[in-house]
């Protein structure tokens, strides 16, 4: 079939995310495909067994520069409306992106590499952590409100009054969100990796160097229990109810914990040193990343599929039916089925992705010193 027949696949405009095509043979089903990607230049991955069809293009690509250790983009997220998109760098800056046009809206000084950022639960402030310290930001006038000392990831309590941090320095601090104050500080031990808040924002966890993850009080500090793994803990991550954590770490493991007492759930033999964690909007399933990708059981710890690309971070869907992985491109993977259902070309090493809130929109940093940004298309076959 001609590309003269593109007119007659059904789409009606091309501003909207859902593309029809009048026909029920997939042979016929990839010559509309490769006809669409000719007529929009979006990037389309043949389905393994399905018809349904994922494809994206690329709205645009923001630049960082280049500072004393490079322009690695380190961190991504987007603002809870999705309007904005915040990346840190080892540029030393931090910048806010209109998500829409891909406009630069303004760069902050971090004044050294950049490890990791954040939205405030309202999306008013951003917060930024690296080895500058601890830095919150106004995001309307990108004004500098309070910066301190420590702290290379960060993570915002659910109500925005609390922001935490920890770092090479060893320890866990929370922050008042509004004035900078102190609250409180926790030992861990060996520098930190990685931090999350739960979602009712009475708990956070931390992983360490020191291979341990550990559960404090937010309000008070207090150590309420220490995991062990064997190596470096990477990432950690709350389920949704706020019942598990899960930990990914070097020695090659994904644990699942009870958050209340610490008491091992399960092992996950990864196979390879994990670099991130994510669980399902659901809570009844949990990927791990790091070279390649194995999603779980929440429940039962069952291994469900294994991807063997180079995989190092994740993120679900909005929705959960699809798994964003980050490696040497970004891929987007069907939970249901393990199937890769579309590519996006970044070029170099990647590490970071996010979807946007509404599971319309892929970003992902890196390597490449770039932020780039993807619209994701669903196409569906008829009869």
């Amino acid at each position: 079939m001609g590309t003269e027949d593109f007119s007659t696949i059904g789409i009606v405009d091309q501003n909207v995310t859902t593309y029809k095509v009048s026909t029920s043979t997939l042979d016929a089903t990839n010559i509309y495909a490769f006809q669409i990607k000719t007529k929009l230049g979006v990037n389309y991955s043949e389905p393994s067994d399905s018809i349904g069809i994922q494809f994206g293009r690329e709205l645009w690509t923001g630049e960082h520069g280049t500072g004393e250790y490079g322009g690695n983009v380190e961190s991504i997220a987007f603002s809870p409306d999705g309007s904005k998109l915040v990346s840190g760098s080892w540029d030393n800056t931090v910048k806010l992106w209109d998500t829409s046009t891909g406009n630069l809206i303004w760069t902050g000084d971090h004044s050294n590499v950049v490890l990791s950022v954040a939205f405030s639960p309202d999306g008013s402030k951003v917060a930024s952590g690296g080895w500058g310290g601890v830095k919150l930001w106004d995001v309307s006038l990108g004004n500098l409100i309070w910066g301190s000392y420590g702290g290379e990831h960060i993570a915002f309590s659910p109500d925005g009054s609390k922001l935490v941090s920890g770092g090479s320095d060893s320890t866990v601090k929370a922050w008042d969100a509004s004035t900078g104050d102190l609250l409180w500080t926790g030992e861990h031990g060996e520098s930190i990796g990685a931090i999350a808040f739960s979602p009712n924002g009475s708990k956070l966890v931390s992983g360490g160097s020191d291979s341990t993850v550990k559960a404090w009080d937010a309000s008070t500090g207090d150590l309420l229990w220490t995991g062990e793994h064997g190596e470096d803990v990477g990432s950690v991550a709350f389920s949704p109810d706020g019942s598990k954590v899960a930990s990914g770490s070097w020695d090659n493991t994904i644990m699942l914990w009870d958050a209340s007492t610490g008491n091992l759930f399960w092992t996950g033999e990864h196979g390879e040193d994990v670099g991130s964690v994510a669980f399902s909007p659901d809570g009844s399933k949990v990927v791990s990343g790091g070279w390649v990708m194995k999603l779980w059981d929440a429940s039962t710890g069952s291994l469900i599929w294994t991807s063997d690309y180079g995989v190092q971070f994740v993120a679900f869907s909005p929705d959960g039916s699809k798994v964003a992985s980050g490696g040497y491109d970004v891929k987007l993977w069907e939970v249901s089925t393990g199937n890769l259902v579309w590519t996006g070309e970044y070029e170099e090493d990647i590490l970071s992705v996010a979807f946007s809130p509404d599971g319309s929109k892929v970003a992902a940093g890196g390597l490449q010193y770039t932020v780039k940004l993807w619209e994701l298309l669903d196409w569906f076959v008829i009869d």
